[in-house]
């Protein structure tokens, strides 16, 4: 068995993408033959993850070599310090989770001074783990993976100081991508972002892992069968300023003056975490009717919906990036409307046949995708349009053996000597 260091800020309680990415690879990595040490945070003060808290009903299995530290070097905002860490948090770079590096790296040595550790694999965000790696790779020499999802640099605004920010962090990921041996991202587009921007390193440097789902999530037994004829759509994830509904109910406020008996019909439900103003929004569209919130802070709840509902929403807000959302919908063999600019998920939709697509803020394109599968669901033809092969595709086990592949080829690449260069000059990675 090979062993791997995969290191994670958020594993696994806090609910965010790399804390869901990095649990889906974790489960299934021992059966393709690699264990797996997990070293993250644990402050429960500052609701830092845990991997002892893990709910059973989402992470069902966390391997007992989990490593667990508490890595922030400041205490929690409601004790002495507190304050310093607050002013400190808006102007490092990249993130405040800067800090935990030199306190990691005493760990990342501990514990490969108890067993051998082959290969290291950060997830981010936060992107400061990317750095983490960097640093670990430098003063081990053991190969280093990145997966560093989606683009960082440049994304936080400071001011005046917003260039000088934008040219450390550039830098910074220049140097990640440089020695990483590999950066993984989430989507074709991301990865031929970073090839277009960093040519020389080659475009087998750059991998995409999509995020895929778990097949246990869909196997809930408490189903409760749908007694209404209603054409039911859900969308399940974040609604806020930057994944607004806005231009989706406005789309259906129009349909309901050209055809009122749709509210009749139709229902919309909200399910994961939104905002109050874009409650509001509802109330102010007067769709209290068609559209329902369900506030949703484990997941299960949405899960439920969705596999009873007739057709999944996607909203998405980056062009490259592919909501998460995404390949529930398709385990659970669901059709998709999708809401984006054109980019990932309008690529992954046409090119996998999922469903229709529509420009995320053109309310003529979201009336009339509306209008198809209005009349589909009233043909009783509103249906996938994909194979079952294509919903095992993207199950997590499928990818995590695509992911393997990936550690078994570093593995066996012939290691370039940069470490020894840097052993004999004393270098250990500072800009």
């Amino acid at each position: 068995m090979q062993h791997i260091l995969l290191i994670s800020y958020d594993f696994p309680s806090y609910k965010s993408e790399s804390a869901y990415r990095a649990a889906g690879w974790i489960k299934h990595l021992p059966s393709f033959g690699w264990d797996v040490s997990i070293l993250t945070v644990d402050n429960r003060e500052e609701q830092r993850p845990n991997v002892c808290q893990v709910k059973p009903g989402r992470f069902p299995w966390i391997p007992e070599t989990a490593e667990k530290t508490d890595l922030s070097p400041f205490p929690s905002p409601n004790r002495k310090g507190g304050i310093v860490k607050k002013l400190l948090s808006g102007c490092l770079i990249p993130d405040k989770e800067v800090l935990w590096i030199p306190n990691a790296i005493r760990k990342i040595k501990e514990i490969i001074g108890k067993q051998k550790i082959d290969l290291i694999y950060t997830v981010a965000p936060p992107y400061s783990i990317g750095w983490l790696g960097y640093q670990a790779y430098c003063q081990t020499g053991i190969p280093w993976i990145a997966d560093i999802r989606e683009n960082w640099v440049g994304t936080k605004k400071h001011g005046i100081f917003s260039q000088f920010y934008k040219n450390i962090e550039k830098k910074m990921e220049e140097t990640i991508i440089k020695n990483a041996r590999r950066t993984i991202s989430t989507s074709k587009e991301w990865c031929q972002f970073f090839y277009e921007k960093y040519p020389f390193w080659g475009r087998d440097r750059f991998v995409c892992i999509p995020d895929g789902y778990d097949r246990e999530e869909l196997e809930i037994d408490d189903i409760t069968d749908r007694l209404d004829d209603k054409l039911r759509l859900i969308y399940l994830g974040e609604i806020n300023k930057d994944t607004t509904h806005r231009h989706l109910l406005r789309a259906i406020k129009e349909l309901l003056k050209n055809n009122p008996s749709l509210e009749e019909l139709l229902r919309i439900e909200f399910v994961g975490n939104m905002d109050e103003e874009h409650q509001h929004i509802i109330s102010e569209f007067s769709l209290e009717n068609i559209c329902s919130y369900i506030e949703d802070p484990s997941g299960k709840e949405g899960i439920k919906q969705l596999l009873t509902a007739d057709l999944g929403i996607i909203i998405a807000d980056k062009e490259r990036s592919i909501p998460q959302a995404i390949y529930k919908h398709i385990g659970a063999m669901k059709p998709i409307l999708g809401l984006s600019d054109k980019g990932a998920v309008e690529n992954l939709i046409k090119k996998e046949k999922l469903g229709w697509v529509a420009q995320f803020s053109s309310i003529p394109e979201i009336k009339s995708a509306l209008q198809m599968i209005i009349g589909c669901y009233k043909k009783g033809v509103l249906k996938p349009n994909y194979p079952l092969e294509l919903s095992i595709k993207y199950e997590k086990k499928e990818i995590t053996q695509r992911l393997t592949d990936v550690f078994d080829k570093v593995l066996n690449e012939k290691p370039d000597d940069d470490y020894s260069t840097r052993q004999k000059f004393g270098y250990r990675g500072n800009l």
